[in-house]
């Protein structure tokens, strides 16, 4: 049997082989130069590509969703009576009605007295329009994992596809200690299943089960179709690194063949 490696990031990152005929790479992003990413606003990212990363809301024009030196830096904004400013950042995917895996990396950048809120959420467009405005909202959003502000640490929705919210962790990961996060999530977006695994490997520790068969917040029923982003809190210029994003599952891609 013929095999693929279509990721490997060794000491510290997903390595993944499978078989060509099981599971292909659907997107991968390291924000470098060499994938056609420079320095300065993610949106209209890669340049020349045919997807890119897309506004969700408010983020262009200001400093929250930014390359620098080749990762993806997400910078917390405050407004001038203190509150948070609330902003969301977009990247399509093929539709995925079936197990896939996402991976990435997350750090914060902060204070150890400070917090961030960033949520990192696999999603369907469709569900923009729930609230009738066609903006992502928490609400309408599938799979979800974040940095917690107010208790420092990561957890994930446990949904139950009627967009409530039910923030769970199988135990305390604190994050505001600048700890780098290799994150792992294992997606079952069967229209008759719509569940997720989350595990946590903190940088020179042991991987940690986060998230155990959680629901989607929404209703997916036609499948993921985006990553969704967002940053939400209010403690001013916190930030959060994220780097080496990898999606891959059984869904065909055009451009297989670069990766054989």
């Amino acid at each position: 049997m013929k095999y693929h490696v279509f990721c490997g990031f060794v000491l510290g990152c997903l390595f993944f082989v499978a078989p060509a005929s099981q599971a292909q790479l659907i997107f991968s992003a390291d924000f470098s130069a060499a994938q056609g990413y420079t320095d300065g606003q993610l949106v209209g990212q890669p340049a020349g590509a045919a997807t890119v990363w897309m506004e969700g809301m408010d983020a262009v024009d200001n400093p929250a969703f930014m390359v620098v030196n080749e990762q993806f830096v997400i910078t917390q904004e405050v407004d001038a009576t203190g509150a948070s400013i609330y902003r969301w950042i977009l990247y399509p995917l093929p539709v995925q009605t079936g197990k896939f895996t996402t991976a990435f990396e997350w750090q914060y950048v902060g204070p150890t007295d400070g917090s961030i809120d960033v949520g990192f959420c696999l999603s369907s467009t469709e569900n923009f329009d729930r609230n009738g405005n066609g903006l992502p909202d928490f609400n309408e959003q599938g799979v979800m994992c974040r940095f917690q502000q107010g208790g420092r640490v990561i957890d994930a929705c446990n949904g139950q596809w009627d967009g409530s919210s039910h923030y769970e962790r199988s135990q305390d990961i604190l994050y505001a200690d600048g700890t780098k996060f290799f994150m792992r999530y294992e997606i079952d977006a069967d229209p008759q299943v719509q569940t997720f695994d989350v595990f946590v490997r903190p940088e020179g520790q042991s991987e940690i089960q986060l998230a155990d068969t959680f629901g989607f917040r929404q209703d997916c029923p036609n499948g993921l179709d985006v990553i969704a982003i967002w940053v939400d809190g209010n403690f001013p210029n916190s930030q959060v690194i994220i780097d080496n994003i990898v999606v891959a599952g059984p869904a065909p891609v055009a451009d297989w063949p670069m990766y054989e």
